[in-house]
């Protein structure tokens, strides 16, 4: 007879974020964790439902994947401008460290 395994919160958790938040189908996350897929799909479920509103301590917690996709877009976006600003200072140093060469008297 097998016994049954147990799991705790955060490893469902983690889990379900983890299914998530990658283009993994559910049945590679729960291959790489070792875990049945039929329990990985039950924690996404509950985790919606708990999103629903049964549980509204948790739901103030947890994130849809539409806002984590929201805000990696909005990063890549300010990392785009940083990356931009970085260059244009780049070019900057680089101009103002050359010596004055037509300013020289002779």
């Amino acid at each position: 007879m097998k016994t049954r395994r147990e799991y705790d919160d955060q490893f469902k958790s983690d889990a379900v974020d983890l299914t998530m938040s990658t283009d993994k189908s559910a049945s590679q996350v729960a291959r790489e964790l070792g875990v049945p897929v039929s329990c990985l799909l039950r924690w996404k479920s509950d985790y919606l439902n708990d999103l629903d509103g049964n549980a509204a301590g948790k739901a103030e917690t947890k994130r849809l994947p539409s806002d984590i996709e929201k805000e990696l877009r909005q990063t890549r976006k300010e990392l785009a401008e940083v990356t931009l600003q970085r260059e244009i200072l780049k070019k900057a140093i680089g101009i103002f460290s050359q010596k004055p060469d037509r300013y020289t008297t002779s």
